[in-house]
């Protein structure tokens, strides 16, 4: 029990709302993904070319409706089982009667864990939100620790990647549930290698110079008559889908460059190149893309006109990693990112505010890890440095939790 009438309230309002988010993204129909369901097995643990995806989305999924059902004064284990038996119907469900949903056991077990982790908060809240200076103290460096290595584990997951088995190239692949590229490849070169279409032989050689970083890419595209959205153009791929691709996303391309978060079968940040398919068909679109010292760049020509873009990388884009939806980068990715790094330091910012240390020393420590997470460790893992945006970001987030503390107070 949460041990405080206060609690119960807010609890169910913040069930209910948990419930609905899961309704919402669990039981509506997916018709256009009926092909890639069915090839989906019902005991797999890690599913799909984004299984590593799933599997955060669904543990993320839960808790925030096992964390109101503890707060209006559930126990632990009720907690739990109402939870797993939620999620087995839902799964149920998905297997029998919704078209296009995936139910897999991963689902079942990831769902069940998230609501234990959930229970565990709910349990805590008084402690989270009303915490002695010394329960503070160790809260403020936790939270300090896991933002650290968040900030580390993303720096290491966006560095370049491809496997020593090797690549194979693929032009206009079709895919189950996409509107496939009607358009077609002229010419495809990478890292000074030429690739065919189709082959089925993987080229290792290709795969070293990749490891190596050097990442360039040149591509002749012709369009096509269709919008397809999130469909292959240009592909390498490995064991578990693409490994670097350009894909059609509307009038837009989208180039995703090697990684490391592959691996682990999470997603990768996508560079837009906005309008790059003209709307007249057969037109030649000259593409030259590439990865160096840290940045994603991209440019194109057509009839004679050049355009560029590019996107820098780094530790602060771990979002783009476990995103629900596919995503290609554009100017709005600063928000976003923005909102990303502030989430995370709002909650170390209250919390040190609630240490009895003086104004200086919390500031002190606060700029600390400021200075390590966006200055430090971009700088040893040999990235650019940040957007200024981000510094804005983070010292407004620790500064709202820093002074929303006296908030909380008052609503205690």
């Amino acid at each position: 029990m949460t041990g405080h009438e206060g609690y119960r309230r807010p609890g169910l309002l913040l069930a209910l709302i948990g419930l609905l988010v899961i309704g919402v993204t669990t039981l509506p129909p997916l018709p256009q993904q009926t092909a890639a369901s069915a090839a989906t097995p019902l005991w797999c643990l890690v599913c799909g070319d984004y299984g590593g995806v799933d599997v955060v989305l669904n543990l993320l999924l839960f808790i925030p409706f096992a964390v109101g059902l503890r707060l209006t004064g559930a126990r632990s284990l009720i907690t739990v089982g109402v939870c797993a038996g939620l999620s087995l119907l839902i799964e149920s469900l998905q297997f029998t009667l919704i078209v296009g949903r995936d139910a897999s056991l991963s689902d079942l077990l990831t769902n069940t864990l998230g609501s234990l982790v959930g229970s565990i908060i709910g349990g805590q809240a008084r402690q989270l939100l009303f915490p002695t200076a010394k329960q503070a103290v160790r809260l403020m460096t936790s939270g300090a620790i896991i933002w650290l290595g968040a900030q580390t584990a993303t720096a290491v997951l966006l560095l370049p990647w491809a496997p020593s088995a090797g690549l194979a190239g693929a032009w206009a692949r079709s895919v189950p549930g996409r509107v496939p590229f009607d358009g077609s490849v002229a010419s495809a070169v990478v890292s000074g290698l030429v690739v065919p279409d189709g082959s089925n032989a993987r080229s290792p050689e290709l795969a070293a110079r990749i490891r190596q970083g050097d990442i360039r890419l040149h591509v002749g595209v012709r369009t096509g008559t269709n919008a397809a959205v999130w469909s292959p153009v240009f592909e390498l791929l490995g064991t578990s889908g693409a490994v670097l691709s350009i894909e059609a996303v509307n009038r837009h391309l989208a180039f995703q460059p090697p990684m490391q978060s592959y691996r682990l079968r999470l997603r990768r940040p996508a560079l837009r190149l906005p309008d790059a398919l003209p709307s007249q068909t057969g037109t030649l679109v000259q593409i030259t893309a590439g990865e160096r010292d840290g940045t994603v760049w991209a440019r194109w020509t057509v009839a004679g006109l050049s355009h560029t873009t590019s996107q820098v990388l780094g530790p602060s884009l771990g979002w783009t990693l476990i995103t629900p939806m596919r995503h290609s980068f554009g100017p709005e990715a600063h928000w976003i990112t923005a909102l990303w790094i502030g989430a995370w330091l709002a909650p170390i910012g209250y919390w040190s505010a609630r240490t009895g240390r003086s104004h200086s020393g919390r500031a002190g420590i606060l700029l600390l890890v400021l200075v390590i997470g966006l200055g430090l460790l971009p700088h040893l893992l040999g990235y650019p440095p940040v957007h200024w945006s981000e510094w804005l970001s983070g010292m407004v987030g620790v500064g709202l939790g820093y002074t929303g503390h006296r908030s909380a107070a008052y609503f205690r």
